[in-house]
């Protein structure tokens, strides 16, 4: 699986597909508090920046793609660290 939870962190790392978005969707409904860790995020399936946009936690890095960007552009971000 492309992401894994530390805790009120979520980190996307490689390749998310289709497949990602429910589960991402049901630990985000379970971590409100969360911060979903982009850096080592490879490439997003649409399905998965609509649960981010819907979700809207707060986010550590962008996603590379100008269509990924401007989807995201709106949540809050979070310094690294």
């Amino acid at each position: 699986m492309p992401f894994e939870q530390d805790g009120a962190t979520i980190r996307l790392t490689g390749h998310c597909s289709v497949e990602d978005a429910e589960p991402l969707l049901d630990v985000l409904r379970a971590t409100p508090d969360a911060t979903v860790d982009l850096t080592e995020a490879a490439w997003l399936h649409t399905a998965v920046l609509q649960v981010l946009m819907v979700a809207t936690p707060a986010l550590r890095g962008r996603p590379d793609g100008l269509v990924p960007a401007a989807c995201l552009a709106g949540l809050p971000v979070m310094e690294a660290g």
